[in-house]
């Protein structure tokens, strides 16, 4: 996998796997996210999952707004289902993620990145409407 361009306006893989709910707040799926961070085992990237819960429990945040339990049943080859564990991960516990992940990683960089940046903008875009705009 390349490294995905950050630059503003350009498309990202983690733009591409950002979803949106019907109430319009975002997030991404934490097994897509390590698809596009190139890990080869979910383990792995679970424990940077459980070091990102930890940081958003101890700076006193509600775990329950950022990091949703999103477990998907997957049919076995053989017959039946298996329940396969994932998240839907705020921007903010997605960010955590990506920082608590393996930074010899080329990929964990450039979520690093895409995340440090797409933060920045979120936090300095105008608003939607100013408030003599909304009177």
């Amino acid at each position: 996998m390349s490294l995905p361009s950050i630059r503003q306006g350009e498309p990202s893989p983690f733009d591409a796997i950002r979803r949106v709910r019907a109430d319009g707040s975002e997030y991404w799926s934490a097994r897509e996210l390590s698809q596009v961070c190139e890990y080869e085992t979910w383990r792995n990237f679970a424990a940077a999952i459980d070091r990102a819960k930890l940081a958003i429990e101890n700076s006193g945040d509600s775990l329950s707004s950022h990091v949703v339990e999103a477990n998907k049943l997957v049919a076995r080859p053989q017959g039946g289902s298996v329940a396969l564990e994932d998240y839907e991960l705020s921007r903010f516990a997605g960010y955590l993620v990506v920082m608590n992940g393996d930074p010899r990683k080329k990929a964990i960089a450039a979520a690093q990145s895409y995340f440090a940046i797409r933060t920045r903008e979120a936090e300095t875009a105008p608003a939607a409407l100013s408030r003599e705009d909304r009177l």
